[in-house]
């Protein structure tokens, strides 16, 4: 019986998601997965240096509250690669990682879609938290697995098309 409920443990587990994140002091600590929730994804294009073209799928944050909440409380992605927080017109807001309880990286883009900068993030779990601003304002911010903007093709010199069509797959 006690066999049986480790394998009914472990199954749980994968099919829960469970994970790993650091905790404030750096050590890994075992967390049931939470995706976003409240989000429509949409595919989105990053144009590299070179020309060509690689689709991702990612969480749209489009509106105030959907951009407040963001990957906060999230352990994971999901079925998306990514986040995208999309703005009207630029604005020279700054990010943080209140609530959020896995390391990020962000990618700024420009209101024509070009990449401005980017930035490795920390979660932060106390009153006052490190802001993450860009040297320009920004149309669109990514948020991915820390270091993760070079999978999708981000990086200095590419830029962003945000898309209407669905996910695939």
């Amino acid at each position: 019986m006690t066999g049986r409920l480790g394998l009914l443990g472990v199954i749980a587990a994968v099919v829960l998601g469970c994970t790993t994140a650091e905790n404030a002091d750096g050590a890994s600590i075992s967390v049931t997965g939470v995706t976003p929730t409240g989000f429509e994804s949409a595919t989105v294009e990053v144009i590299g240096i070179d020309g060509s073209t690689q689709e991702s799928c990612m969480w749209i944050a489009d509106t105030p509250e959907l951009r407040a909440k963001g990957m906060m409380e999230a352990t994971g992605f999901g079925v998306a690669d990514a986040m995208v927080f999309v703005q009207e017109t630029p604005v020279s807001g700054q990010f943080w990682m209140k609530n959020t309880v896995i390391p990020l990286s962000i990618a700024y883009f420009d209101a024509v879609g070009r990449f401005v900068g980017s930035h490795d993030m920390t979660p932060c779990t106390t009153p006052e938290c490190e802001r993450y601003p860009t040297a320009s304002g920004y149309r669109w911010a990514v948020e991915a697995p820390l270091g993760g903007l070079a999978a999708l093709s981000i990086g200095e010199g590419s830029s962003l098309r945000v898309t209407d069509r669905a996910c695939s797959g």
